[in-house]
């Protein structure tokens, strides 16, 4: 059985993945429960409302992308120039722009 914080991050992913698909207004409270396969009581025991939803995808997301691009920044080195130091963070971007595309 997943932690409660696993359920929470799987929840903001499905409701990620509801929003991009259907855009903000056309997604309801029992739309993100049944993409998350969670009962619409359960999705308000972790949120209080579509917004605060929406809010912990922006922040999800966004920590996504700083970990992944720590990750990239890493994976070059510090001894890398500024140039693949951004380039490494522009492939990580292109990756990231092409997985939202697919949603």
């Amino acid at each position: 059985m997943p932690s409660r914080s696993q359920r929470r991050e799987q929840i903001l992913e499905a409701a990620g993945n509801a929003f991009l698909a259907n855009g903000y207004s056309d997604v309801t409270m029992q739309d993100l429960a049944k993409k998350a396969q969670i009962s619409r009581a359960a999705l308000y025991t972790y949120f209080g409302s579509k917004q605060e939803v929406f809010s912990g995808v922006i922040e999800f997301f966004l920590t996504v992308i700083i970990r992944s691009s720590i990750d990239a920044l890493e994976r070059v080195g510090d001894n890398a120039s500024v140039q693949g130091k951004l380039f490494a963070i522009f492939d990580l971007r292109q990756l990231i722009r092409e997985v939202v595309n697919q949603a």
